[in-house]
């Protein structure tokens, strides 16, 4: 339905295509823009809506090319990734803050955390590293944290 909107508004079926021509992706320094859009969701558009791997949608060449906020770039899933490793413990870091601020049942988009409870957040990525950061290693020191087992339960 969106996408079909913004077909017969835009005439683009191509989403960063789209993006570019409602304003939403432009090219002007970081500093000028008053929206920061996902240039880093972009990365993985190769992908369909069943998780196919693709190289054009709807004809045009899809562009999967971002920035980090660094600067660095890359293009595609693979340089995407690599990337990323530059970044792991603050990955690891957002990823487990953002998952025990959910587990704690906070609200969407506010799941940060108190900085009372930062210290169980390190303590957590601990115990994890020794797993190499396995998803059951983070969900299991959430479920065991200070935070997770004494949070109140408001009906």
């Amino acid at each position: 339905m969106c996408h079909q909107r913004f077909t017969q508004t835009y005439g683009a079926t191509h989403l960063r295509s789209i993006c570019k021509l409602a304003g939403w992706i432009d090219r002007t320094p970081v500093i000028e823009r008053p929206v920061l859009t996902d240039p880093i969701g972009l990365t993985l558009e190769n992908f369909d809506g069943i998780g196919q791997w693709r190289n054009t949608d709807g004809g045009i060449p899809i562009d999967a090319s971002g920035s980090f906020i660094d600067g660095t770039r890359f293009n595609g899933a693979p340089e995407f990734r690599a990337a990323l490793l530059k970044y792991r413990d603050a990955y690891y870091s957002n990823i487990t803050q953002h998952l025990l601020g959910y587990a704690l049942g906070r609200k969407a988009r506010q799941w940060r955390l108190h900085d009372y409870e930062m210290p169980s957040v390190r303590a957590i990525l601990r115990a994890a590293s020794a797993n190499d950061y396995r998803w059951s290693s983070i969900i299991s020191g959430i479920v065991k944290s200070a935070p997770f087992q004494m949070k109140n339960i408001v009906p």
